[in-house]
């Protein structure tokens, strides 16, 4: 994953996938290009939490997906905390850990 950041806007690039997300952290909006079948009913929004961090919530057939990203104070690593209601309605949470190369 490759993340640029310029004025309040992300751009996050997943070169296995080719695609990219755009994130204004100004308008709050979160936009998903380069999928081959992209689905159109999704709603996607984002909030900036504080200097280092963002959230991203995804809403698909009435299903509530939240992803916070908090990049490291040195900014050599990132976490992903994504949760999403189980089969069960219960909560479902996975952590993710990048670092840079």
């Amino acid at each position: 994953m490759i993340i640029a950041e310029s004025n309040g806007v992300l751009t996050m690039s997943n070169p296995v996938n080719d695609t990219r997300t755009i994130i204004d952290l100004n308008q709050s909006t979160a936009t998903v290009t380069g999928a081959p079948n992209p689905a159109t009913d999704i709603t996607r929004t984002a909030k900036r939490i504080d200097d280092r961090s963002f959230e991203m919530s995804t809403t698909r057939r009435g299903r509530l997906n939240t992803s916070v990203y908090r990049v490291s104070a040195d900014g050599k690593s990132m976490t992903i905390r994504f949760t999403s209601p189980g089969d069960d309605g219960k909560p479902l949470t996975t952590t993710s850990f990048y670092e840079r190369q």
